[in-house]
């Protein structure tokens, strides 16, 4: 009965809850990454669940400092805290804030802050509350946390780390595509070719100007005389309602959106990059995004998901695009604070 109850106070800090933690840590970040499948991303290919487990097993997550805060015997439940830490291996950090910095997304530890997880060099730590349900036998059956922000953490980082690769592709062919073309040398001609070519081209130019170029312009043009006229002076031309060009006909200043057009790829995204109004709502949606992921990350990304994934289904519907940018200043601004009723 004693090491019953000693294995039942240890279910905190045992190394079942250890791998049980791991496990549900790692399938929340998997679910959430492999929804990408139907947003920008062309996620079928990049966030695949092979990919997505491959890369989420060089991360080392673990919990540290545990205590057992409670413990109720009937319903073998104890209420526990730790610290919750995760290591990336620093290239892996190294890709994913430069994938962030090309994306126009601040850093990774920054965003990690804003979750109230604290970073120091290449670990990220939490202080996290848990319960730990154990089974007969002393055995841990489930794990559950009040909160996961370490998840959207994880969700940041694996994302960001898959798509380095693909946007070394894209900025790989911009180069090529943007090469000038390639010239190919001609072969030096023989001296006999040069010379009879020189020949050729100088007796086509004696017979150039042995042709009367004046005569011959004025057998085919003949002069005609201009009647005189009494011109009457005119007052200084006004410009004329209906002739007159607004500024924005002149001179228009195309405007460009948030994203590099340059590495756009997506219909929907080449039609925001050549219509002004919608890279106009795209600059807005993008300040109220960073606005509103200062008050509340986790919810400012349900909406950037949510959001991301109507603006693509639109295609190239420019209504269609224009209402979902709208949609989502919408909900942004709610986050943010800037509408009182919501």
């Amino acid at each position: 009965m004693l090491s019953g109850c000693n294995a039942s106070m240890d279910s905190c800090s045992s190394s079942e809850t250890q791998e049980l933690m791991q496990k549900d840590i790692t399938e929340q970040a998997v679910r959430s990454i492999t929804q990408k499948r139907d947003n920008q991303y062309n996620g079928a290919l990049i966030f695949g669940a092979t990919k997505v487990r491959a890369s989420l097993a060089e991360i080392r997550i673990v919990l540290e400092n545990i205590k057992t805060v409670k413990q109720d015997p009937k319903s073998h439940v104890s209420s526990c805290t730790g610290q919750i830490k995760i290591t990336v291996p620093p290239p892996m950090l190294e890709d994913v804030d430069m994938t962030r910095d090309n994306q126009y997304q601040i850093k990774i530890a920054q965003y990690a802050r804003q979750l109230a997880i604290e970073n120091s060099r290449n670990a990220f730590t939490q202080t996290v509350d848990y319960s730990v349900k154990s089974l007969e036998g002393s055995k841990v059956g489930s794990i559950e946390f009040k909160s996961t922000p370490w998840v959207h953490l994880l969700d940041e980082i694996i994302t960001a780390a898959l798509l380095r690769p693909t946007l070394d592709h894209q900025e790989v062919n911009a180069s090529q595509h943007n090469e000038p073309p390639i010239h190919e040398v001609e072969p030096v001609k023989p001296e006999a070719e040069v010379s009879r070519a020189l020949q050729e081209k100088q007796a086509t130019d004696s017979i150039i100007k042995d042709v009367p170029k004046a005569e011959s312009t004025e057998k085919i043009l003949p002069k005609t005389p201009v009647p005189q006229q009494t011109v009457q002076p005119s007052p200084s031309p006004s410009p004329s309602p209906s002739l007159s060009l607004s500024p924005e006909a002149t001179t228009k200043k195309k405007i460009s959106p948030g994203f590099n057009c340059n590495k756009a790829i997506k219909p929907t995204d080449i039609t925001i990059c050549a219509n002004s109004a919608l890279a106009v709502l795209d600059l807005e949606n993008m300040a109220l995004y960073k606005n509103a992921k200062v008050v509340d990350p986790v919810m400012t990304k349900i909406i950037w998901q949510e959001s991301i994934q109507s603006k693509y289904a639109c295609g190239i519907d420019v209504s269609c695009i224009t209402k979902a940018y709208k949609k989502s200043i919408q909900r942004y601004e709610c986050v943010a604070g800037k509408k009182k009723l919501c």
